[in-house]
């Protein structure tokens, strides 16, 4: 039986990486499939690697059409490269949710002999029923017209009622106790960082790490450049002369959102020495780098100050930033993880 991980981040790929130790799989019958155009610097257990031919964001790989038919062939180039990763064979599959059709086109695949959830930033924290009904409620009812033209598009091999975690999964697979609260079938995972000791008497680098909110429409430009502004401001009034930036995958996905990124940094940058982090860096490699100085993380509510918190990094977030103009960033905020808020200080 082959075992294919979904990873589109670092997190899920250190994840995926303890599964197979864990597990004790035998790694010719592992597969790696990317998305979201993530590939790790070095394939640390040389674990057979694909990029996934689909995508759900910004545009959905296998969206509703109304010339049905074209569907069709897109079901059939999905099936041939299921045969081809797989080479016949039945698998089992490893993801850190179940909303995206593509993944749950695996999971509805006739040869899928079951599934399992990664570990992957802060969803992971939140119970079962926050997940499915407050971070990521069900869509309203569909009309009849669309009901059967989406029976039309996958003749039954995709449900209308999507979860982002579906509960008929085996296990969810995570890297601290306090990961998945109260979900059944835990599996704890040895956590893949080491934990560092920072010097006190070393000169303080700040890293600031962008998140998506601002692509996916959640904050606004005006709000966010706000508040970026901000925390320059604050910055410059704790004496940070450098910083280190880092950019999240969605501000890669196109050339316009990264040039945005780069020029609302420009404006706001005074006189820090800004030094833009490569896109494949693990961050996550970084906080727990013992020869790196004091790193100090800068986050909005991006799930990589966790674990560098969780490395025994400085964590803190602007969010209050946001917060102060968003009322919907508020409540976002209020629900943050008891866990989050225990690692990560809050700016205000």
């Amino acid at each position: 039986m082959k075992h294919i991980f979904y990873i589109h981040s670092y997190i899920t790929y250190f994840v995926s990486l303890q599964v197979i130790k864990y597990l004790n799989l035998e790694v010719q019958h592992c597969v790696f499939l990317y998305g979201r155009e993530f590939k790790p610097e070095l394939n640390e257990l040389a674990v057979p690697e694909y990029d996934a031919p689909f995508t759900h964001h910004p545009i959905n790989s296998f969206a509703v059409e109304r010339r049905f038919w074209r569907s069709w062939a897109k079901i059939r180039r999905f099936d041939a490269f299921v045969e081809q990763i797989t080479q016949g064979s039945r698998f089992h599959f490893y993801t850190n949710q179940t909303g995206i059709d593509f993944v749950r086109l695996f999971l509805k695949h006739r040869k899928c002999a079951g599934f399992s959830i990664l570990e992957e930033g802060l969803y992971s924290y939140h119970t079962l029923h926050e997940i499915n009904l407050e971070l990521c409620p069900p869509v309203g009812k569909p009309s009849l017209p669309f009901i059967l033209l989406h029976y039309a598009n996958f003749l039954g091999r995709l449900k209308l009622q999507k979860l982002y975690l579906d509960p008929s999964y085996n296990n969810v697979f995570g890297v601290t106790e306090a990961a998945f609260p109260n979900f059944e079938r835990k599996v704890v995972l040895p956590f893949p960082f080491k934990q560092v000791k920072e010097e006190e008497e070393t000169d303080e680098m700040a890293v600031l790490v962008f998140d998506s909110f601002l692509e996916y429409g959640t904050v606004s430009f005006e709000v966010f450049d706000h508040a970026l502004g901000k925390a320059f401001s604050y910055f410059e009034q704790k004496g940070i002369k450098e910083v280190a930036v880092k950019y999240h995958p969605e501000q890669y996905a196109t050339i316009q959102n990264l040039q945005k990124a780069r020029e609302m940094i420009n404006r706001h940058k005074g006189r820090a020495q800004v030094q833009e982090l490569p896109k494949n860096i693990a961050l996550e490699r970084m906080a727990s780098d013992s020869s790196m100085p004091k790193l100090t993380f800068y986050i909005f509510l991006s799930s990589a100050g966790l674990y560098a918190a969780l490395c025994g990094r400085t964590t803190k977030s602007f969010a209050k930033f946001i917060a102060d103009q968003d009322p919907a960033y508020t409540r976002r905020l209020r629900m943050m993880p008891k866990f989050f808020k225990e690692l990560v200080q809050l700016i205000s």
